[in-house]
């Protein structure tokens, strides 16, 4: 009798414990688990009102997240307001736990920075000339770690007057969100993910015109010349290939070159016929590979047919000697494009005027006032988006490399040999640290290139 009753009282005890584990809904939980981590270091968080939605879910209104100022001497506090908050579920047990949550669906309504807010950012925007807008986030994900899947539903990001962005992929041989601490074991991880569907929707209301006049300003070229450019690296991607290949880069195009009104929004997407990884990338430029390795297609109302034939640069109607010199491609035309080597790194520069004795009055990418430099094939090279140098395919050992680092290329070495689904282990030239970089982010020294 007595065993009886001990059951009878342990099941009730289960029985009242998990009733009131129940009855604990999103906001309450949220209040308890999330809110304490916005609260560390000076940060905060305030809301007008809140609401629990379901079990794992909650909406909180009039939302202000405050950052206490940086070490920085100019630095300033910053603060993020928020119309509407609405998290409809959330992975609570990972975040008590201190890890990224496996599963989230929120939506974030009338999001503002203060001006004050990362002032190189909003420096930024402002020579940009785009406006501080209320912003629109929805962020929907999922990882499967039995399954090694990682679905991304929706990442959206709407900004009024500007423009709107939809993005959405799932990658198979993912084990876990939270990155291995050992940098050999990221990378093995990191070559094990192969991507299964992708798409992206871009739908333009005037941010890519702000844009491009903002960069043709800097570089002092026009937004029509850098059209120009992009339209025929892209109509590169068609050469040589089959009508439906063609299609696809006929509506990239088309769509580029209606950069001052496009004729509604842009969808791409990749449904390639087996998951991809990093060395299925090196098959980019074979015939149909388009199509038929990547899956890749491209809706845009206004595809013109024939729209990427017609922006490709014409073929050269003589080929150049094997030893032809370097600088007879060169040129110092107002606007003209190059790369100018210093510190063992090429970089990226303009043209403004010439100068006595084979020299160029041009200007860096970024900088405020210009230099004069000589017109040298050692030292200058034309200017073009694949970067100087030739294609690498592969990481061999001591191969003289150039490094792709925001829009600069630096000179270096490979260290050893490395498969080409892994990334090269680089010693630079100059005086900065030895470093592994993905292959896609590497071009091969030329003999123009000293």
């Amino acid at each position: 009798m007595r065993r009886a009753i001990l059951m009878v009282a342990g099941v009730l005890t289960v029985f009242t414990a998990t009733s009131a584990l129940a009855q604990i809904d999103g906001l309450e939980r949220f209040e308890r688990e999330v809110k304490p981590q916005f609260m560390k270091d000076g940060a905060g968080i305030t809301y007008k009102d809140a609401t629990a939605l379901g079990p794992s879910g909650f909406v909180l209104s009039g939302v202000t997240l405050t950052e206490p100022a940086g070490k920085q001497p100019d630095a300033k506090p910053s603060r993020i307001t928020i119309e509407r908050l609405t998290v409809e579920d959330i992975d609570f047990d990972r975040i008590a736990a201190g890890q990224v949550p496996e599963f989230v669906r929120l939506r974030a309504e009338g999001v503002m920075a203060d001006d004050a807010t990362g002032t190189e950012l909003a420096e930024s925007m402002k020579s940009y000339d785009i406006p501080n807008v209320p912003l629109g986030f929805v962020l929907d994900y999922r990882q499967d770690s039995v399954r090694k899947v990682f679905a991304l539903n929706r990442l959206e990001v709407t900004m009024p007057g500007l423009a709107r962005i939809e993005f959405g992929l799932t990658l198979d041989g993912v084990a876990s969100l939270e990155p291995p601490k050992d940098e050999q074991a990221r990378e093995l991880a990191a070559a094990q993910v192969a991507l299964r569907t992708a798409s992206l929707t871009y739908d333009d209301a005037s941010l890519l015109r702000r844009i491009l006049t903002a960069a043709a300003r800097d570089m002092a070229t026009t937004p029509d010349n850098l059209v120009g450019e992009a339209a025929g690296f892209l109509a590169a991607f068609g050469t040589g290939q089959p009508s439906e290949a063609q299609t696809v880069v006929d509506a990239l195009v088309s769509f580029v070159e209606d950069w001052r009104q496009p004729a509604g929004p842009i969808r791409v997407s990749l449904n390639p016929p087996a998951s991809i990884g990093m060395v299925d990338y090196d098959k980019l430029s074979a015939v149909n590979a388009l199509k038929t390795v990547f899956g890749l297609s491209v809706n845009y109302a206004g595809t013109r047919t024939g729209a990427a034939a017609r922006a490709a640069p014409p073929p050269p109607t003589t080929s150049p000697a094997p030893d032809a010199p370097a600088t007879a491609v060169l040129s110092c035309k107002d606007g003209q494009r190059l790369f100018v080597l210093d510190d063992e790194v090429w970089w990226p520069a303009t043209a403004r005027e010439p100068a006595q004795g084979n020299r160029c009055i041009i200007r860096f990418d970024g900088e405020n006032e210009d230099e004069t430099i000589a017109l040298e094939s050692q030292t200058v090279l034309p200017w073009s988006f694949d970067g100087p140098g030739s294609t690498a395919t592969a990481c061999r050992k001591g191969s003289l490399v150039l490094v792709q680092y925001k829009g600069a290329w630096y000179r270096g070495r490979v260290k050893n040999d490395a498969p080409s689904d892994r990334s090269c282990p680089i010693k630079y030239l100059g005086n900065y640290d030895d470093e592994n970089v993905p292959l896609g982010l590497i071009r091969l020294q030329d003999r123009l290139i000293r």
